[in-house]
């Protein structure tokens, strides 16, 4: 009991109570047995006497010795039976106690388990909302990236269409080129025969020159007057077969009926009046200087006629080959020139990069 005892005291906290402090619980269950087996009531103190009145003791005195012995061993019975099962609830108690530590410990582990546990959780609480969020980040890029390989096909549409048109513009140009080129043989074998027929009216009017200048010695020689009138006739109805000839009104020196006639209707009378016209039409002092100015002026007009056909024929050119709505209006000898230049200017700069 002592060993038990000592065992109870480490092992628990709580406090064990010895077998007197059993005693007094026990009397009363005792008591409750005596009467069950029909002798007179029997008590036990806490010093297991037993306490009676007297006149129960007188009475019962004969019966009391007789039955002693085996109150006694039932007594004894009983009390063995109870300390059996007060040794039997202290084991019971002990292990119970052991169980308690143990479940204690367990407890504590759990509990330790636990707060692991609820750290752990945290831990993968805060990596979850971290991962959220660097999902978020790369979902962004990943639009991104779409945005920019959307951009990035777009680009590459748009550079095969230009490669495309890029193909198609440099076969229109080769096809241009050539027709360019075709037209530029073209105007310049005019422009060379243009200059050839220049070259011959220069050489026609140097040997006219002549003409004139032998002409000039020859009216020396004769009547001057009647030469030039002569010269004058002849080469106003051959030459220049003017139907009609009007003086105009600020030249007009008097009021002739002989003025609006027709020029080859006219008679010999009347020639010194047309001279005398011809030169206030060609602001001519002296009759020996009509004839001259008579042929400078049709040598003037023969040349401004081929440059007036030139002039039309070169800028029909420069419409045909410029791009349409490029000349709002028929262009300027001003603007064929810059447009003929410039275009030289290209062509050579082609050649020297082709070449």
């Amino acid at each position: 009991m002592e060993r038990r005892m000592h065992l109870l005291k480490a092992k628990s906290k709580t406090p064990v109570r010895t077998y007197a402090d059993f005693i007094g619980e026990d009397s009363k269950d005792l008591n409750e047995d005596y009467s069950r087996i029909g002798n007179s009531s029997v008590k036990l103190t806490d010093g297991t006497s037993l306490n009676d009145s007297p006149e129960r003791k007188e009475t019962n005195q004969e019966t009391w010795g007789s039955s002693e012995a085996e109150t006694i061993g039932y007594l004894k019975i009983e009390l063995q039976n109870k300390q059996q099962d007060i040794e039997d609830l202290l084991i019971k108690h002990d292990e119970l106690n052991s169980a308690l530590i143990t479940y204690k410990a367990q407890n504590n582990s759990l509990h330790k388990e636990l707060n692991s546990c609820r750290e752990k959780n945290y831990q993968l609480d805060v990596e979850l909302y971290l991962l959220k969020e660097n999902l978020g980040n790369k979902e962004k890029e990943i639009l991104q990236l779409e945005h920019e390989l959307d951009l990035c096909t777009n680009s590459e549409k748009a550079h095969k269409q230009l490669k495309e048109e890029n193909v198609s513009l440099k076969e229109e140009i080769k096809n241009k080129k050539s027709i360019f080129e075709a037209k530029l043989k073209k105007s310049i074998q005019k422009n060379e025969e243009l200059i050839k027929i220049i070259h011959e009216n220069n050489d026609c009017i140097t040997s006219l020159k002549k003409k004139i200048a032998i002409i000039d010695q020859n009216k020396k020689l004769q009547d001057p007057d009647d030469f030039l009138i002569r010269k004058t006739a002849q080469s106003v109805d051959t030459k220049f077969k003017i139907e009609k000839l009007k003086i105009p009104r600020n030249y007009q020196s008097s009021l002739s009926p002989d003025r609006n006639l027709i020029l080859t209707e006219r008679t010999a009378k009347t020639e010194s009046t047309l001279m005398n016209d011809l030169q206030l039409l060609l602001s001519v002092e002296s009759p020996s200087k009509l004839m001259s100015s008579i042929l400078h002026l049709k040598e003037s007009h023969k040349s401004y006629k081929k440059y007036q056909n030139f002039y039309k024929q070169i800028s029909a050119l420069v419409q045909e080959c410029s791009p349409s709505g490029f000349f709002t209006s028929e262009p300027t000898p001003n603007q064929i020139w810059k447009w003929i230049t410039r275009l030289l200017e290209e062509y050579m700069h082609l050649k020297q990069t082709i070449y």
